[in-house]
């Protein structure tokens, strides 16, 4: 899967999000520069801190993707509804774990069965490529690099409060702009196929 267009929700994970999930290294890569492993274990603990708003991220990517294909695409109802949970959070700087499991639940319960089912089956590119010592996708392709960070690499600094997956000003500077693009992209087909 590229990164040219990798969604909303995971943009939180770009760079070298993509690798900080739990689980996502085994042992640190070759050539890592000296203190980057604490930090990658900082945003480890960071991650599991948030794990609903997590959730929530993987869920609205994967109904992204879900609306990307003609056959599974939310109907007008669905579409309304989506639209109207996300302009309503819209503003908040980051959501509560009880927020984002509340959330969750309210857009994942928008889908069919049919929806859900294939909902199960769409990967989420962050977590990909986790095996042996430590496979990732650092920025589009840390294998390349002999398992360290592109040059000049730095590690984005995450809000402490948290951050909210429908907010891209909760991002940190480095995903914004990609993240408003996708957010804007995606609420512009929820609008079209709400009318």
């Amino acid at each position: 899967m590229t990164t040219k267009r990798i969604g909303l929700a995971s943009l939180f994970a770009v760079g070298a999000i993509a690798l900080l999930s739990s689980g996502a290294i085994a042992q640190p890569p070759g050539g890592m520069p000296p203190g980057m492993m604490e930090k990658i274990k900082a945003m480890q603990k960071y991650f599991k801190d948030h794990a609903k708003v997590v959730e929530l991220s993987e869920s609205v990517y994967k109904i992204e993707k879900l609306n990307e294909d003609d056959d599974q695409k939310l109907d007008k109802k669905q579409s309304a509804t989506m639209l109207a949970i996300m302009n309503a959070n819209k503003s908040k700087m980051a959501l509560s774990e009880d927020e984002a499991s509340t959330l969750n639940k309210k857009v994942t319960g928008l889908m069919t069965q049919k929806q859900t089912k294939k909902l199960v089956t769409i990967p989420i590119p962050w977590k990909q490529n986790r095996g042996g010592g430590g496979a990732s996708r650092m920025g589009g392709g840390a294998g390349k690099m002999g398992g360290g960070p592109p040059g000049g690499f730095k590690m984005p600094e995450m809000p402490k409060s948290g951050y909210n997956p429908f907010n891209p000003d909760s991002l940190p500077d480095m995903m914004k702009e990609r993240s408003k693009k996708s957010l804007e992209d995606f609420k512009a087909a929820l609008t079209k196929q709400a009318h």
